[in-house]
């Protein structure tokens, strides 16, 4: 299924409510037609969301009931898309207290374990090749998110600055955010150490940058490739 400018702008339904930019309800009826009505647990490879209970403050393993509830909860980015109910617990995004779950594919039968940290601190300089079509699309796709990014773009700008003094409360509360979020990943690697980690640059576009998906997918193959030809 293809999406052009126009079928994403549809689906970008606000929130009204406060508890989130969009309520993803639009979204998640698209991804639903796309993967049908599926059971986590008639998957042929094992599979766990990871989310966060919003009230109990708990990390929440999802390893039953539809996938495309699983999928909406442990991508419901705080400030982005509203909390997904499930029962009685309302649920966020999994990295709000587990960056990394590794934990999940312990019990698996398998012969490596490859984890990818989107926090990575990435020195090297990946040059990117963007075909015209893809650039005008990501022209087009700015302009169709441009009252998300107004909504919050101070909040998720922290990567633009580069100095204190250029720094604002929100550009400091973002940076608090990563903090607590990377002391958290090094405790939970200490746990369960993958056997491979792909790193992606923390900076590697700001947070609401949706319309840089081809570009990340291929900053993604790039780093993957290095990481699998030095270790395997």
């Amino acid at each position: 299924m293809a999406l052009d400018l126009l079928d994403v702008a549809k689906l970008i339904d606000f929130s009204f409510t406060g508890t989130g930019i969009i309520q993803g309800d639009k979204v998640f009826q698209v991804i639903e037609e796309m993967i049908g009505e599926v059971m986590i647990e008639d998957l042929p490879i094992s599979f766990t969301a990871v989310a966060t209970d919003l009230i109990k403050q708990k990390e929440v393993w999802i390893q039953k009931g539809r996938l495309v509830d699983a999928i909406r909860a442990s991508i419901a980015i705080p400030t982005v898309f509203t909390p997904k109910k499930i029962t009685e617990r309302y649920l966020i995004d999994g990295g709000v207290l587990n960056p990394l779950p590794i934990a999940p594919t312990v019990s698996d039968d398998t012969d490596s374990t490859i984890a990818v940290n989107l926090s990575a601190k990435v020195r090297k300089d990946y040059k990117i090749h963007i075909p015209k079509r893809e650039r005008e699309k990501e022209s087009g796709m700015q302009e169709v998110f441009s009252e998300m990014a107004q909504k919050a773009e101070q909040l998720f700008a922290r990567e633009k600055k580069s100095t204190f003094d250029e720094m604002g409360m929100f550009d400091i509360m973002g940076r608090t955010i990563d903090i607590m979020q990377n002391a958290v990943l090094d405790c939970k690697m200490a746990g369960y150490s993958p056997d491979i980690i792909i790193g992606i640059p923390n900076n590697a576009c700001g947070f609401y940058e949706f319309n840089r998906a081809y570009e990340m997918i291929e900053l993604g193959r790039m780093i993957t490739r290095d990481h699998l030809k030095d270790n395997i």
